[in-house]
């Protein structure tokens, strides 16, 4: 299935700006309806779609959406072919020489984007989550984690099975644990760029619930390891650390006035033999629940589904 869309032009994207992209494909009638197979070879029955957007902390600032008519059978073979993501550079077979571009040019696939994660989602995310990803970065949840994906029943489900939307992350690449390349795999020691990393997949994992869950689970709930390739050997500049403004929400316990700004009516107070000492104190609480409750939160797109889990 090969669609190819090109955005605007968006100016000044390499100077601090961070995008988030989302590619999805979902059939037009979503979600009230099941797979069909009626006029599959002649029927564009499904949609994908090219979103970005550009957040600085709670403020959207760029965004762009770009949509394409699939077939049905071009559709039925992506849901139902095996898959293998990459980020970076497009490489032959993963393994092999640099893939030409496309146009007059045939520029090569090379890659300067410096990138942080990557996630795959046997669901479908609205433009409304993914702008709360923009905002605060350490936030991936869909929104409603614990919402049922067989609302419609979805016929390739099992009948009367539980799947909820926190169960359909199949793949999460998070690379701020890399901190660098090893020492390559050739013989040679002047070997240049036979070095790599491995990237861990966060997304949770149970051979149990692979195995008797349904299909769904076979892709979700085993772990998909990542490895980086072709750098240069025992390189730390292979990784680039950098602050990121996030507008990170606060746990629902914590209260905050809507203005700590107070306007005095005078600056200096003086201080005479009658007035009295005033004491300050501070206190410092540490909750090791708090870590518990920061992780969890991060697993709500939004807060609309806390209706449905406190009573």
């Amino acid at each position: 299935m090969d669609v190819f869309l090109t955005s605007s032009l968006f100016y000044d994207v390499y100077d601090e700006q961070k995008w988030n992209f989302a590619v999805r494909l979902k059939h037009n009638n979503y979600p009230i309806t099941e797979f069909s197979t009626i006029n599959a070879d002649t029927t564009a029955s499904y949609t994908i779609e090219f979103y970005g957007v550009n957040a600085v902390q709670d403020i959207l600032q760029q965004n762009f959406i770009l949509t394409a008519s699939v077939l049905q059978n071009k559709a039925d073979e992506y849901f139902k072919c095996a898959k293998r993501l990459y980020i970076g550079s497009h490489y032959t077979n993963f393994t092999g020489s640099i893939v030409l571009g496309h146009g007059q040019n045939n520029n090569q696939h090379y890659s300067d984007a410096k990138i942080s994660s990557l996630r795959y989602w046997h669901n479908y995310l609205p433009n409304e989550i993914i702008d709360l990803h923009a905002k605060d970065v350490l936030n991936y949840g869909p929104e409603g984690p614990y919402q049922n994906i067989k609302t419609f029943n979805v016929s390739p489900l099992k009948t009367g099975l539980y799947v909820p939307q926190i169960d359909t992350l199949a793949l999460y690449w998070d690379l701020e644990n890399v901190s660098g390349s090893d020492n390559g795999s050739g013989a040679d020691p002047q070997t240049l760029n036979d070095a790599g990393f491995f990237v861990e997949d966060i997304s949770s994992g149970s051979f149990y619930e692979a195995r008797n869950n349904g299909f769904l689970a076979l892709a979700t709930k085993f772990r998909h390891t990542g490895k980086g390739a072709f750098f240069p050997r025992l390189d730390n500049t292979v990784v680039s650390r950098e602050y990121v403004y996030s507008a990170k929400r606060v746990l629902p316990e914590t209260i905050n006035s809507d203005d700590l700004i107070q306007i005095l009516n005078f600056d200096d107070e003086q201080q005479t033999r009658d007035t009295r000492p005033v004491n300050h104190y501070f206190s410092i609480e540490k909750n090791p629940y708090q870590a518990i409750s920061e992780e969890i939160l991060k697993w709500f797109g939004t807060m609309k589904d806390f209706n449905n889990l406190i009573r």
